[in-house]
Parts: structure tokens; sequence; C-alpha cells
């Protein structure tokens, strides 16, 4: 299974949240490898994909196609996104991430494992935003 995070804005203010986004590229490539190894057996979707848009929070809408793919479009985080706040920032997608995970429409027991493997993700992420610099 793949998780991905992408994002489409119209709205060129949002520059800053592209360039936090690309920061935080590799915390995303380690969600990408915590559902690799897994496998969506008799679900409708084989990945997931959460797209960030110009949107006021809350917003969260279910995109429709026939691609196997879960996707989700969900708001930009309220907040500034400057370089000493992107463990702030992490912490906040990671609250969205687990809210579209929480959702996917999968048996329960599907979604028991996508939430136990998501939640090794974000232990790590929340463990590397309280270590002192």
């Amino acid at each position: 299974m793949r998780f991905f995070v992408t994002q489409t804005f119209e709205n060129r203010a949002y520059r800053a949240f592209s360039k936090a986004r690309a920061r935080l590229t590799p915390k995303f490539d380690q969600l990408k490898e915590v559902f690799g190894a897994l496998h969506l057996e008799g679900e409708q979707f084989d990945d997931i994909m959460v797209t960030f848009v110009d949107q006021s929070s809350p917003y969260y809408h279910e995109v429709k196609n026939h691609d196997r793919i879960y996707q989700v479009e969900v708001a930009v985080p309220d907040m500034s996104f400057k370089p000493a706040e992107d463990d702030a920032l992490l912490i906040k997608i990671a609250a969205q991430l687990r809210e579209v995970v929480s959702r996917a429409p999968v048996k329960e027991s599907t979604r028991t494992e996508l939430l136990r493997q998501f939640s090794m993700w974000e232990s790590s992420i929340r463990q590397q935003s309280i270590r002192p610099v």
C-alpha cells in the first residue's frame, strides 16, 4: 500500500506551505515506508492519497475515482509555515492524516491495522519534536 501526501493550490499565498511540505518530505517518506508493507486484501482501494487544498478549515472531501485510490482533500492547517514551526506543523498534519485513516471506508480489522501502523509513525514524529536542539 502506498500513502501519498500532495497539495493543489489556486492561491499563491500558500507558497510558504509548499516550502514547508518540501522541508518535511523525509517525514512523509517515513510514512510511506510504514505503510509500504501493508496489503489491503478485499478492500475497495490499494492506496491512500491526501491532498492539501486552499480551503477554509474544517474541510474534508472524498474524491470519487475508479483508480483504487482513496483520495481525500483536506484544508491546509491554519498557521504560519516558518521553518522554526515545522514540528508544530507536522503534528497538525499528522492529526489530519489520522482523521483520513480513521474515516477510510475499510473493514474494522483493516482500520485497526492501518491505525496501528500510523501510530508507529506518529509516535516517532512526536518523539523527535520533543528532543532538545
